[in-house]
């Protein structure tokens, strides 16, 4: 797909062009500079936009005038206002509305801001037509799904970060070949490490394509967010729209480890707490709950932060764990996975997920996985 790096200034004032232009000189992005919506050019088939720059006095007229055109399905529109004229939630706002703006502003800011509108412009169309990709595969036969698996298992695939003071180990199980869950970890520009478990409604092709988008969103917009709060709400704004007709949400738990100082910052999205296991055997919830991801405007989450010591254990898991059901409909529960990271204290990492897998398949006895999921232990050094 031929990359869209076109972006359309709007805005009359010459001065605010000019600083516009030259912020944007090296940015290796095409630049077209016009006064207002009423000229020929912006009605040019030929310029369709990835980003558009443009005042808060004429976002509202613009807006009215792109809605229903196709030819701006994926631009991003970024806001150039005062600080008194953004609110949290302005009227009208418009999911399209990836940033603002504010007088006055750097070159720098510039760049950045539209560098990343263009990147996130560029993934929705790539999401879209993957998406129409993964569909088709999803009604071929387990050979062609299998094939898909292992192209997704490519994307998603996890890393340790090394000498970084923690150990790491985690376990999947899926219910379909294309999986909803994801685990991952990151390491930010200032040394921290991020450890997440996402689960995404919904299986199958759908289910798995969000994964990866969610995960390149996260690794694109929220990786230097020092607060997991506001990580989330972040990539929450960027997955509205990719999500809206969908009717598909994310749950995620996130946490950031400084390997400094040992403290353990973490917020999750409707998703279960992280358990920390201490080296004396105590099982403790870390509650800091949130929205889902993807659904709604006004999001907001809870963030909690907790000092380490060496030995001390987070699991953190999907509910596809403890949801599981046996013969009987009874569930799996919290208690029997509290159980079993206590009685294995002494073991690896590794050696305690093993066991609660083979307890859980005990448990279910032969019935199906209802529900992926996913298990994720580190251990601080």
């Amino acid at each position: 797909m031929k990359e869209n790096n076109t972006v359309l200034i709007i805005e009359k004032d010459k001065s605010l062009q000019k600083i516009l232009k030259k912020s944007l000189k090296n940015s290796l992005c095409e630049i077209v500079i016009i006064d207002n919506i009423e000229q020929k050019l912006f009605a040019d088939r030929r310029i369709s936009p990835g980003v558009i720059v443009i005042s808060a006095s004429s976002y509202p007229a613009l807006l009215e005038k792109i809605k229903d055109d196709n030819k701006f399905t994926y631009t991003k529109l970024i806001i150039i206002a005062n600080k008194d004229e953004i609110p949290d939630y302005p009227p009208g706002f418009d999911v399209r509305v990836y940033d603002f703006l504010v007088i006055p502003f750097t070159p720098e800011e510039v760049r950045v801001r539209v560098r990343a509108a263009l990147s996130f412009s560029k993934l929705q169309a790539e999401l879209v037509e993957q998406g129409k990709r993964l569909e088709r595969m999803n009604r071929l036969n387990e050979w062609d799904l299998h094939i898909a698996s292992q192209v997704q298992h490519s994307i998603l695939h996890l890393d340790y970060p090394a000498n970084r003071g923690l150990k790491f180990a985690a376990r999947y199980l899926a219910c379909s070949q294309l999986k909803g869950d994801l685990i991952d970890t990151f390491i930010s520009p200032d040394g921290k490490i991020g450890v997440m478990v996402a689960d995404v409604s919904g299986h199958g092709a759908s289910a798995s394509l969000i994964t990866i988008l969610f995960r390149t969103l996260f690794r694109t917009l929220a990786l230097e967010e020092s607060s997991p709060a506001k990580a989330l709400k972040t990539v929450n704004r960027a997955l509205l729209e990719p999500l809206a007709d969908i009717y598909s949400f994310v749950t995620a738990a996130y946490a950031v480890f400084d390997p400094k100082t040992k403290k353990l910052t973490y917020s999750t999205a409707a998703h279960p707490a992280l358990l920390l296991s201490g080296k004396r055997g105590k099982i403790d919830s870390l509650e800091a709950p949130g929205m889902m991801l993807g659904m709604f405007s006004d999001y907001w989450c809870n963030e909690g932060e907790i000092q380490l010591q060496s030995g001390d254990r987070i699991l953190l898991y999907t509910d596809g764990l403890v949801d599981q059901k046996n013969k009987n409909r009874r569930e799996f529960g919290l208690g029997r996975v509290k159980k079993i990271i206590r009685e294995n204290r002494a073991e690896s990492l590794d050696e305690t997920l093993d066991r609660i897998i083979i307890s859980l398949q005990r448990f279910a006895g032969g019935i199906p996985l209802e529900d992926d999921f996913s298990i994720f232990m580190i251990e601080v050094e």
